[in-house]
């Protein structure tokens, strides 16, 4: 009976294994508008978001769980789940029941692909028995038509081995986050010019999938990408330590810097870069102990803001190179090699306290604080910082305007300004709306906004004995789980004599009330006296 299908091999006239959800790539599509980047609103959901998400409290950004944890299982494990699906992909090819067809998909759907796709692509290009031609239609019609994600990621890696032509298939999954990272692999390993291509897909985004397209633009030796680079290519909307050194070296960074003559895009983006190679020492991506240039280049940024009356933004570079060179908690045997002498880290720190000495600083900083935009503002408020200028009242000012600036505004040991603080919290934050009752809520996403606001009020309370207790009760009864611990910690800090009548019996019926019991002890302990 199934001869007919085995000679002509069309699946066309298949039942989808999936019924009739809908399809990824019809989603995406339609989210496509080509003369802008990205996708347009509604693009990032995906139409299997309810069912991957349903079951999970935390819900990653578009392409975080791949790009953050990687291939996390062990290789055991990886290897067991890609002989398992390329075991399911060869019965397939051979006979296309729909047993089989329903066995491929699921063990496709049920098993992360970032677990397990290198070694499956191995048994893949290996097996010079397998009908790659029915593989590429398999890969094909998956990625054109299935609706879950992990589906559609297997089919574009598979694409990327068994065929030449579907460049403008991958760059339209490569404008959505999660998958941007396969459209970029299976570009690379498929494309005529692979480079431009990752490079186009690199412009569409600026997350996960703008620091898994720099990764494969490692070492590209074309020119235009190179100069994209320093200048645009660098920023995500992650972190930028994850991007930083690639783009330094591949870009080249000192090369660039060692113009007599330099744009101001190129002295932004050099100073971002830098900036992020000395924040990403010691953190989950490289940093400036991994740049052998480093030292170097950061001589020849000097050399150019030193020219120039500077910007809020420089200011703020300069400052962490400043602060680098007499940082002790630095392993500078390392850093030694790559330039960082004891007197090149003295030169250098002499060049950034000749830029930071200027006496404008003040004045422009103080301006910014009074800038309407917000990006102006922040810049303005880190100089500030170091500048020893006050900003309580800004940052009053623009709560009062509507800004959410409630961590800023509690960053004071003033006792005057902490309890204008509360008045206005107790004036804005709807506390019956919070005090619903404790429950096991991680407080993330938009619906709890203001359960995020009674936090960062609530966390520092503690230093202010006997301030905001009503505050204070109303963390006790939110059904945010750190809203509670908040609450608890500023009861123990302050000590049972500053707690007035009725907090003991609000935190007596939480006792009986609390779901969770890491909370609950610690109510046991707080009622006790004891250290929470």
């Amino acid at each position: 009976m199934l001869g007919w299908f085995e000679k002509e091999w069309d699946l066309a006239h298949v039942a989808p294994p999936w019924g009739d959800r809908p399809s990824i790539y019809e989603h995406i599509r339609a989210h496509v508008t080509p003369t802008r980047p990205g996708l347009t609103a509604g693009g990032d959901s995906l139409p299997d978001d309810e069912k991957v998400w349903s079951k999970s409290r935390i819900r990653w950004v578009a392409g975080g769980l791949d790009g953050a944890l990687g291939a996390h299982g062990g290789p055991g494990e990886k290897r067991n789940a890609a002989a398992s699906v390329f075991g399911s992909l060869k019965r397939a090819t051979r006979v296309a029941s729909v047993t089989n067809l329903q066995r491929l998909y699921d063990s496709v759907a049920t098993n992360a692909t970032i677990d397990y796709v290198d070694p499956f692509l191995e048994l893949l290009v290996n097996d010079a028995t397998l009908q790659t031609g029915r593989v590429h239609q398999f890969a094909k019609w998956f990625a054109q038509t299935a609706p879950d994600r992990e589906v559609v990621k297997w089919a574009l890696a598979t694409l990327g081995v068994v065929s030449r032509d579907e460049v403008d298939l991958l760059v339209t999954f490569g404008r959505h986050e999660e998958f941007t990272l396969y459209a970029v692999v299976a570009v690379k390993n498929s494309a005529s010019h692979p480079g431009r291509v990752m490079w186009e897909l690199a412009r569409q985004v600026k997350g996960w999938g703008r620091i898994h397209a720099i990764e494969h633009l490692a070492g590209t030796e074309d020119s235009e990408i190179k100069r994209w680079m320093l200048r645009e290519g660098y920023d995500n909307s992650i972190m930028l330590e994850y991007t930083a050194l690639t783009c330094a070296t591949s870009g080249g960074l000192l090369e660039a810097l060692s113009e007599e003559a330099v744009d101001d895009e190129l002295l932004k983006g050099a100073g971002e870069i830098i900036d992020a190679l000395i924040a990403g020492d010691g953190g989950p991506a490289t940093g400036i102990s991994d740049y052998t240039d480093g030292a170097t280049t950061v001589d020849a940024y000097l050399g150019h803001v030193l020219r120039r009356p500077g910007t809020l933004e420089q200011f703020l570079v300069v400052d962490g190179i400043r602060r680098m060179c007499t940082d002790t908690e630095r392993d500078w045997s390392v850093l030694a090699g790559y330039g960082w002498t004891p007197e090149r880290r003295e030169e250098i720190h002499r060049q950034a306290e000749r830029f930071l000495d200027r006496e404008h600083w003040k004045t422009v900083a103080t301006t910014g604080l009074e800038s309407p935009d917000t990006s102006v503002f922040e810049t303005a408020v880190r100089a500030a910082r170091t500048l020893g200028i006050d900003t309580w009242d800004h940052q009053f000012r623009r709560l009062l305007a509507g800004e959410d600036r409630w961590y800023w505004v509690m960053q004071t040991d003033d006792d005057e300004r902490v309890e204008r603080a509360i008045a206005l919290a107790l004036e804005r934050i709807p506390l019956t709306e919070i005090a619903t009752g404790p429950g096991d809520e991680l407080g993330l996403g938009p619906a709890f906004r203001h359960h995020s606001q009674l936090d960062f009020i609530v966390q520092d309370l503690k230093r202010f004995p006997g301030k905001g207790l009503a505050l204070v009760h109303t963390a006790l009864r939110s059904p945010v789980i750190r809203n509670r611990n908040m609450a608890l910690n500023a009861l123990a800090a302050w000590g049972e004599w500053r707690w007035g009548p009725d907090t003991r019996p609000l935190l007596e019926a939480a006792l009986k009330d609390e779901p969770v019991d890491e909370v609950k002890e610690r109510i046991g302990k707080v009622l006790a006296g004891q250290s929470s």
